[in-house]
C-alpha cells in the first residue's frame, strides 16, 4: 500500500514558521509520502482572511519552496463558493487515486468536527491525524469521542 498523503488545510493568513514546523513534524512522525497545503478560499466556520486567496497561495508556494515533500493545492482558492473539506477530499481522492489520504488538524479544530459539513463522509474519504496544541484539550461530543475510541490506532508525542 502507498504511504499516506497528508492534507493540511487552513486560511494561512499568513503562513508562518509554526505552520511549516508543524507540517514537517507530522511528515516525519507519520512517515507521509508528502503534504499538500490547501489554502481555504471561503471558510464556513471562520471570518474571511485579510490577504486575498491568490496572495495566500503565493505566500505558501514561497514558504514551501525549500521543502520538496510539501506542495500547495489550489483547488479551494479557485472556487468562488464556500470551501467544504468533504468536496476537497473528493477532488484529491480522484487526483491521487493510488494513495490514501490523511486529513491533518489540531485538536482545537477536531473539537468541533461534528459541526463540519458532511463530517461522517470525511471519515470515509480520509484518515485523520489529530495533533495536540498547547492550551487546548480534547472536548468533543460523545459521538465523536466514541468514534475516536473505536478507530484510533496510535498516539505519538511530539
Amino acid at each position: 500500500m502507498s504511504r499516506l498523503i497528508g492534507i493540511f488545510g487552513g486560511t494561512f493568513d499568513p503562513i508562518h514558521l509554526g505552520h511549516i514546523h508543524f507540517a514537517n513534524t507530522i511528515y516525519k512522525l507519520c512517515d507521509l509520502q508528502k503534504i499538500l497545503l490547501v489554502p481555504c478560499n471561503k471558510s464556513p466556520l471562520r471570518t474571511q482572511p485579510i490577504a486575498s486567496a491568490q496572495d495566500r497561495f503565493n505566500m505558501l508556494k514561497l514558504a514551501c519552496q525549500n521543502f520538496p515533500h510539501m506542495s500547495v493545492e489550489d483547488y479551494e482558492i479557485l472556487r468562488p463558493e464556500t470551501s467544504y473539506t468533504v468536496n476537497t477530499l473528493k477532488h484529491l481522492k480522484q487526483k491521487y487515486s493510488s494513495s490514501p489520504l490523511a486529513l491533518i488538524m489540531g485538536i482545537d479544530a477536531f473539537n468541533s468536527f461534528d459541526k463540519w459539513h458532511k463530517w461522517e463522509e470525511i471519515l470515509e474519504l480520509s484518515h485523520l491525524i489529530i495533533a495536540d496544541r498547547p492550551g487546548f484539550k480534547q472536548d468533543t461530543s460523545e459521538k465523536i469521542t466514541k468514534i475516536l475510541e473505536e478507530k484510533q490506532i496510535g498516539r505519538a508525542h511530539v
